[in-house]
């Protein structure tokens, strides 16, 4: 999946990355997505800068049951 993301949500993420990534090492299973990449794509002509992030699935190699699932206004299925 690929989400755009502020340049102030990028600078908050880089604070959190490394605790992120021991989270995930200690914690295989958990249903935190995957961060795979950051990238920042620079638009000269529109005089801008758009800046994504890549992320995995967060159910592939997820393991347990899952009780919940919600769609992205929050409703509950």
């Amino acid at each position: 999946m690929v989400k755009t993301v502020s340049h102030e949500e990028v600078k908050e993420l880089l604070k959190v990355m490394p605790r992120y990534f021991q989270h995930l090492e200690a914690q295989p299973a958990s249903f935190l997505c995957r961060v795979l990449g950051m990238y920042r794509v620079q638009m000269y002509q529109l005089h801008r800068t758009v800046y994504f992030i890549v992320m995995a699935s967060t159910w592939k190699g997820a393991t347990g049951r899952m009780d919940a699932q919600y769609d992205c206004k929050g409703r509950g299925r």
